[in-house]
């Protein structure tokens, strides 16, 4: 059975109760800033813990445009029909003691969304192992504010909906806006209409549409990389900027600018050292040919076919062969027919599990993770390059790697393929609690028979000693999301043999995120907590 944790509540709150060091890779999507209103109560952010917060007036911002009308969204009818409906945003209310209560995402300024992310991530890093990982999706958006921070720009009705006057006091006067559709202004801040009581309530507008000090109209605000920064000057090692590239993007009308269709996933750690299992989300060397789609030899250009088989063709990667995941990510958005705005895609989530945890789990005892052991074959000597471009550079990598391909095709490797494909011989613990004994170190690369001989029982003891690891137990590795939404990154998880945990603000998505992950596997996948009541 895939048992998985889903805690409802404010992350904060809920990531006190987790044990410190006891998540092996954190995997997560937090709202953006400035995006949009999820309907979810409230919570308390900064401030005295003991002040008993006598809050102000509460911020409300209008939400028009394309967002309101709900064509930004991709998924079901329902989807698009529930953010329809959001016509205003709650910013939150602030308290004297500088507390402040709202929704994650909707602050009235970058800097109090980073200082939020900080203290979320702050908690984060203790729940985090010292060998764990983060993986940090953020989206970035445009200030699109006109005029000087704290003025009212434009005039007229604009001025009146910056300054949050509504235009005429009068309750019972009614006023054409500027989609030309009349509306009445009530005080008490209901509406007819689009719009609502601006005199009521303050500036209307999504937080990144108002003026903001240091943001010029039409910026980038850079949000992915101030908060990777604030993180990183936190004490986190920021280790990787993953470009997410959608061949599938989100229209967009603007005519100045390229149109964005990439996102960032920041890879970041608690230390210099920590797991990393390169080989689970190593992708293939061959991709669409910019030239010649086959490889050529010197018998096919018409010149003497001798045992090196030249070099031309070379440049096209070997079939069969690897690479290590480079760091441009191309991964299509996927709709989801629930009514959640925002999902992971699946294929973006998939590589960062199985890259920060390991697929043969961990130590039951202390979390450690077993690490990854790759059958090794002794690589023979290089034969010396005598080519063309050997005596422009003999430094050079592409001689030597030239040699090295000479070398394998006359020791008996496959003409067009001489390198045989990386493969996992088993898996070693990387802690002590086993009592296993280390595994034996190759000698260096054999260049003399003792040499080889030594090498090939070096490789026969090891594995040895990885099969009889192999019925040793192990845990399942921990993976967490913070901001668990439709379960996404927890479904995942279960599906790769890890255990998930996921903490969810709201009952409503908690409960469409539980459907979900047992929907997937309904025979398998069971909350923790109702699994250990039903015994």
């Amino acid at each position: 059975m895939n048992r998985y944790r889903l805690m409802v509540g404010h992350v904060l709150t809920e990531l006190r109760k987790l044990p410190s060091e006891s998540v092996h890779c954190v995997v997560c999507s937090p709202p953006y800033w400035g995006l949009r209103d999820y309907g979810i109560e409230a919570q308390v952010w900064g401030g005295d813990p003991d002040c008993a917060h006598e809050w102000g007036a509460e911020i409300r911002l209008h939400k028009g445009g394309p967002h309101g009308d709900g064509v930004m969204l991709q998924g079901g009818r329902a989807v698009v029909e529930a953010q329809a409906a959001v016509k205003e945003i709650r910013a939150g209310a602030f308290c004297r003691c500088g507390a402040w209560r709202g929704d994650l995402g909707l602050e009235p300024t970058p800097e109090l969304y980073v200082e939020h992310m900080v203290e979320v991530f702050a908690d984060v890093h203790r729940v985090l192992r010292r060998d764990g990982t983060l993986w940090l999706n953020l989206g970035d958006c445009y200030a699109s504010g006109v005029g000087k921070a704290g003025k009212c720009p434009g005039g007229g009705e604009q001025d009146a909906r910056w300054a949050g006057t509504g235009g005429s006091r009068d309750p019972n006067e009614s006023k054409v806006n500027g989609r030309g559709e009349r509306r009445r202004e009530l005080r008490d801040g209901a509406h007819a209409g689009k719009h609502i009581a601006m005199a009521a309530l303050g500036p209307m507008t999504q937080p990144n549409r108002l003026p903001i000090p240091g943001l010029k109209p039409k910026d980038l605000v850079g949000m992915p990389w101030r908060v990777a920064f604030a993180l990183q000057a936190d004490g986190w090692w920021l280790r990787s900027d993953i470009v997410w590239g959608k061949p599938n993007p989100m229209p967009e009308s603007v005519t100045d600018r390229p149109t964005r269709a990439h996102e960032y996933l920041f890879l970041l750690t608690k230390s210099a050292s920590y797991f990393y299992d390169a080989d689970a989300i190593r992708e293939s060397s061959i991709e669409d040919a910019a030239g010649n789609s086959e490889r050529k030899f010197r018998g096919e250009y018409g010149a003497p076919d001798d045992e090196g088989r030249g070099h031309r063709g070379f440049s096209i990667p070997w079939a069969g062969s690897s690479r290590n995941r480079r760091s441009v990510w191309t991964i299509a958005t996927q709709p989801y027919p629930g009514a959640h705005f925002a999902t992971f895609p699946e294929a973006l989530v998939g590589p960062c599990i199985k890259a920060g945890t390991s697929e043969r789990g961990a130590c039951p005892t202390c979390g450690a993770p077993w690490e990854r052991q790759l059958a090794l074959d002794p690589r023979p000597k290089p034969v010396a390059y005598e080519g063309k471009n050997a005596e422009v550079d003999p430094e050079d990598a592409a001689p030597k790697i030239l040699a090295n391909v000479r070398a394998a095709r006359l020791a008996g490797g496959e003409h067009d393929n001489p390198f045989p494909p990386r493969r996992t011989l088993g898996w070693s613990p990387s802690c002590a609690c086993y009592g296993t004994p280390p595994l034996p170190r190759l000698p260096p690369e054999p260049e003399s028979v003792e040499a080889i001989i030594a090498w090939r029982m070096a490789v026969t003891e090891r594995a040895r000693l990885l099969k009889k690891w192999s019925a040793l137990p192990a845990a399942p590795c921990i993976v967490l999301d913070p901001f668990a939404g439709s379960g996404t990154a927890l479904m995942v998880a279960l599906r790769l043999g890890r255990e998930g945990w996921g903490i969810e603000l709201s009952p409503k998505y908690a409960q469409l995120a539980r459907a979900r992950i047992e929907g997937d596997a309904p025979l398998l996948n069971r909350n923790e907590e109702a699994a250990s009541a039903s015994g």
